[in-house]
């Protein structure tokens, strides 16, 4: 699928950037090692936890979400 997708932008003249890319595993095999997955010639780097739109996922065997942080922006902007 990365490979479609690093074709297309090729084909499209467009360029991802790699250094902000990440994955991360959900699953029942989310602990397990597997081999390295390429992006613009590039690594991608595995990750326990990352953020996206203000919200933090956390891997695990479910996708969980803490929305702490959040919450308590949100409670602190009535102070």
């Amino acid at each position: 699928m990365l490979k479609i997708c690093d074709e297309f932008a090729t084909e499209f003249d467009m360029k991802f950037n790699s250094s902000k890319s990440v994955v991360m595993r959900t699953g029942d095999r989310y602990k397990v090692k597997c081999g390295p997955l390429m992006l613009a010639g590039c690594k991608l780097q595995f990750v326990q936890s990352l953020k996206y739109l203000a919200v933090q996922f956390v891997a695990s065997k479910k996708l969980e979400c803490l929305v702490d942080n959040v919450r308590l922006k949100f409670y602190r902007s009535f102070v």
